[in-house]
């Protein structure tokens, strides 16, 4: 006879065993940023991220998304306020999930870089490190939002 107790087990010789012992945990996602240096687009960033889920790997490939004018111009990369204060630009998500890409248009917060797409209850930010199963060292995040 034994019994769970919060993932700790007695078994039937009342033998304490402690299944979480000594297992790391591992990042599943991770992302990357890399500032623009040159061009229209200099200062902004763009965002490799990547998720391991059940299905396979997801990919994300974040742009910031120009605005264009009524003849078709370039207008440059708008900054949108919000009532709380919050600036946010426009960004272009491609996201690559086996052969499938599929593409979302949404805003990325200027001074967070947290990138929310609210179509899927997806979001990517920069806080977040650890250590994948092969040992490589990964920051950021790349999943479900919590907050929306």
């Amino acid at each position: 006879m034994s019994y769970n107790n919060n993932n700790n087990r007695y078994n039937n010789n009342n033998v304490y065993q402690n299944q979480n012992q000594n297992q790391p945990i591992y990042k599943k996602s991770g992302a990357v940023y890399t500032k623009i240096k040159e061009g229209e687009k200099a200062g902004y960033y763009v965002i490799n991220a990547w998720r391991k889920t059940k299905h396979g790997l997801i990919t994300a490939f974040v742009t910031p998304y120009p605005d264009y004018d009524a003849n078709g111009k370039f207008a440059g990369i708008t900054v949108h306020s919000s009532e709380r204060g919050n600036e946010y630009i426009r960004v272009k998500v491609q996201l690559v999930d086996g052969i499938k890409t599929e593409k979302y248009y949404c805003l990325m917060n200027i001074k967070t870089k947290v990138v929310s797409i609210n179509q899927l209850g997806l979001c990517i930010t920069p806080n977040g490190r650890g250590v994948t199963k092969s040992g490589k060292r990964v920051e950021g995040y790349f999943g479900k939002n919590f907050k929306s």
